[in-house]
């Protein structure tokens, strides 16, 4: 599947005369819960020649490729993705982290890294997660079935709150290392159920279960009256607009693109 992944991706450089800067896998299967049919969440950041950020017109900065049942491929302009790091958008926190690469520059990503986790904004961040948790609750209450899948985004999505608030860094993106702020009691249910998802489709439902909800519900109730109490972080508008800039042009193409081949792990 990685082979026919990266020639997609390939496709999509040469379709929208862009350059893929990494692409990744998201969603359940890069956090570590996926079902057997579950699609392929392909994420990637790209940039254009420079002579398209100088237009009076306006150029698209998010790419579609793909949305079926098999995959859901998409990607972000750099400039979108940096922009959406000053306002504490999560996915380029998750999308670094991720164990699944289909292309990977590891210089260039370690010092995106770098400069992304210098952003870290803990109040903000939490606010995200939490906002995400709250969606998840309300589909989910009400129902005397719920979807596995539905349970496991409203499990993660606190579980990186309360990591924030925890440890005071960016959650890990892997809910094996998240689910160690579970209680043991709780956490042997959810393991079994880890287990069941594995072997069943997406669509799946579980009996409600009241001690896992009552958990998540009573962690997001506290969470949502302390994260305020988080510190609150100035983002570095300077440092990113000089990445942005050594990235779209040609100061950096030619070292780290056109004199360094990338490494394309659909093709091991």
């Amino acid at each position: 599947m990685k082979k026919q992944i990266l020639e997609k991706l390939r496709e999509a450089e040469f379709n929208y005369k862009i350059s893929i800067l990494f692409a990744v896998e998201s969603g359940s299967r890069a956090w570590g819960f996926p079902s057997p049919d579950s699609d392929y969440d392909v994420r990637f950041i790209y940039k254009r020649n420079l002579k398209d950020y100088l237009r009076i017109s306006h150029v698209s900065d998010f790419i579609d490729v793909e949305c079926n049942a098999i995959y859901d491929i998409k990607g972000w302009d750099i400039e979108k993705a940096l922009y959406l790091t000053r306002q504490s958008n999560a996915s380029l926190y998750e999308y670094l982290q991720s164990p699944i690469h289909y292309i990977h520059h590891p210089d260039f990503e370690n010092e995106l890294k770098a400069l992304i986790w210098a952003q870290f904004q803990p109040q903000k961040l939490t606010a995200h997660y939490l906002g995400i948790t709250k969606k998840r609750l309300m589909a989910l209450e009400g129902n005397d079935t719920m979807p596995l899948k539905s349970l496991f985004y409203a499990l993660r999505s606190v579980l990186a709150a309360l990591w924030i608030q925890t440890n005071q860094t960016v959650p890990t993106m892997a809910f094996q290392a998240l689910s160690v702020l579970i209680p043991n009691e709780i956490n042997i249910r959810i393991e079994e159920l880890i287990t069941l998802k594995a072997t069943v489709g997406e669509k799946y439902c579980v009996e409600y279960d009241e001690v896992i909800m009552h958990w998540i519900k009573t962690t997001y109730d506290t969470l949502k009256l302390t994260y305020k109490n988080l510190h609150i972080s100035t983002v570095d508008t300077d440092a990113l607009d000089d990445f942005f800039y050594q990235t779209i042009t040609h100061e950096i193409n030619d070292k780290r693109f056109k004199g360094e081949a990338p490494h394309l792990t659909g093709m091991h």
